[in-house]
Order: C-alpha cells, then sequence, then structure tokens
C-alpha cells in the first residue's frame, strides 16, 4: 500500500510499503527514503490526527493496529539540533529581478511558493484541505466541523460573536458559497491540532493561530479576498511540504522569505487592501467598497470573481 510521508523540512514522499508491515519497517523505510539517520521523534496521522511518541516505542505494532492504511498521510517531527545539512541555514534569495512574484528560491533545489487553490467561495477551507492532505477533497468536510463546533458552544459563539443567530451561522458557513474567515481558522487549527499563519499580502504581516499550543503549522496567504497555501517544493521529493514545525531552527527563516514572497506579489498588484480600496465585480461590473460589501455582493449573487479597481478609473 502507498503512504505519504512528510518528514519535518525533508519534504514529502511517497512510500510504499506492505499491508501487514510493522511501525518499525515503516520507520526503516522513511530513513532510508530519506538518506540515513533522519532524528525522528514522533508521528501524526488521521482525520482529526493522532500522535505517537516513537521515544521508548517498541514499533512493534503492524500499522493497521495503528490505525493506518493505504492513502494515509503521515507527519514525522524531528529531533532538534539532529538535522543534517540540508538543513543548514538558508542563503540570500537566488532569484532573479524577472522571477515569477509567487516563488523564491531558497537556496539549489528548494523553492518556497504559493500554491493556487479553486476561486470559489471555500478557498480558505481549500487552503487548509490542501496544505493537510494535498488535495481540496475534505473542504466541505471541513465546513462541517466548523458548524458542529458553532452548535456545540452557542456561548463561545454568541450571536454577537458570529454576526448572527447561532444557528443560523451554523446553516450559513455549510453552504459552499459562504466565505470563512478568522472564526474558522480559530475552530480549524484547534481541530486539526496545526498551528495556522496567515499571512496578509498588503499588511505584509501575520496573524498566528493557536501558535503556542502545537509546533505544527501551515501558512495561508491572504491577498486580501482570497486564500492559498504556502509550499515548500524540494527537488528529489514527491510531493511539496506544506506543513512546517517551528521547532525546527530555520523555520523563522521561512516565514521571513514568505514574507518576501507577499512583498513581490503586492508589488505584482497582486492584493487588496479591502479597508479603503474599491473592487470590481468582474461578471457584472459592480463596484464595490471593501470586503464587506464583496461577501455581501457574493452571498446576493453567486459572483465569485473579483478584481482590484484602478486608481484612474
Amino acid at each position: 500500500m502507498k503512504i505519504k510521508v512528510t518528514v519535518s523540512s525533508f519534504g514529502e514522499q511517497v512510500l510504499e510499503v506492505g499491508a501487514d508491515a510493522s511501525l518499525n519497517e515503516l520507520l526503516t523505510l522513511v530513513k532510508e527514503a530519506y538518506g540515513g539517520e533522519v532524528p525522528l521523534k514522533s508521528m501524526r496521522f488521521g482525520y482529526p490526527p493522532q500522535q505517537v511518541e516513537l521515544c521508548g516505542h517498541d514499533g512493534k505494532e503492524e500499522l493497521g493496529e495503528l490505525g493506518i492504511s493505504g492513502g494515509e498521510r503521515i507527519v514525522f517531527a524531528c529531533e532538534s539540533g539532529g538535522l543534517d545539512a540540508r538543513e543548514s541555514r538558508i542563503p540570500p534569495n537566488l532569484d532573479g529581478a524577472l522571477s515569477p512574484p509567487n516563488k523564491i528560491t531558497m537556496q539549489p533545489g528548494m523553492t518556497l511558493e504559493i500554491h493556487e487553490v479553486p476561486d470559489d467561495n471555500s478557498c480558505l477551507f481549500h487552503a487548509i484541505s490542501y496544505a493537510l492532505y494535498k488535495d481540496t477533497a475534505t473542504s466541505q468536510q471541513l465546513r462541517e466541523v466548523v458548524a458542529r463546533e458553532v452548535e456545540a458552544d452557542p456561548v463561545a459563539y454568541s450571536d454577537s460573536i458570529v454576526g448572527r443567530p447561532n444557528r443560523e451561522y451554523a446553516a450559513w458557513i455549510r453552504k459552499r458559497d459562504s466565505w470563512g474567515g478568522a472564526i474558522e481558522i480559530a475552530i480549524l487549527s484547534k481541530y486539526l491540532a496545526t498551528a495556522m499563519f496567515v499571512l496578509d499580502i498588503d499588511a505584509g504581516r501575520y496573524e498566528k493561530f493557536n501558535e503556542d499550543k502545537y509546533n505544527e503549522f501551515i501558512v495561508l496567504v491572504f491577498s486580501g479576498i482570497h486564500y492559498d497555501t504556502l509550499q515548500l517544493s524540494i527537488a528529489g521529493a514527491a510531493v511539496p511540504q506544506t506543513v512546517f514545525d517551528s521547532s525546527e531552527p530555520d523555520s523563522d527563516v521561512l516565514l521571513v522569505r514568505a514574507s518576501e514572497v507577499a512583498s513581490k506579489m503586492k508589488k505584482a498588484g497582486l492584493s487588496f487592501n479591502t479597508y479603503r480600496e474599491r473592487i470590481r465585480c468582474n461578471q457584472c461590473g459592480t463596484v464595490l467598497l471593501g470586503d464587506r460589501e464583496v461577501s455581501q455582493h457574493a452571498k446576493q449573487t453567486g459572483h465569485i470573481d473579483f478584481g482590484q479597481v484602478s486608481a484612474y478609473q
């Protein structure tokens, strides 16, 4: 069976293991795949995530006994200070002035870039789903998680907090054309046991959710009206890395470099200041001011294609 494996700072690969393989056999395959003695500390898998500490674990259980089956995605964390030369401090940006605005070369064979998700009013859920599962198949499930959490706690998610009656909000967020925001990010960060950092392209700063609770984090890049996912593409890795670990020595450098990508995107006109700038609906031509008007227009019409209005129009 095939299993997607992520090792912090080493990227992701797809490994083939026997259906009756033990945890020890999997760990051996992982270390071989990543070229040596990778200092594995713990692993996380499942939906919602389960975590297994590897220190002192005999590893004799079959993967099936742990609840791991074909198609599973497993994220391994490493012991701090045990990384090899691939985790050395990242040198200056190697890109030329004409490089695409949504990516930066961090070092030869390692590119930090923005993965674009569909622009269909579910972009927040798509971005989170892609970051954790490498596809958007769970986007609607994530909406359901939010709706149930809101319904289960009418005090924390009171009418004044969510802006409408509690149950009405839960029904609204279940709809595919409803935009998600801070409330949804906070709920899903806790549910998925993953910190979520939102990088605002226009403001050039992060809004961090649960950074003090979880070492693992994802980065959502927000243009003002759309969310995408930050990913690190590493030469030789089967798939890009989208889940990072704040305990790794280069995590701060990664965030700085991501801010550089955001700066490039802003200079290229790929951000929207939704508090002061006018936004045009590209489907009907209506000019709107601020994210509230955009959100209301999207809800009323189902339109999803918006663009910034030039200062000369």
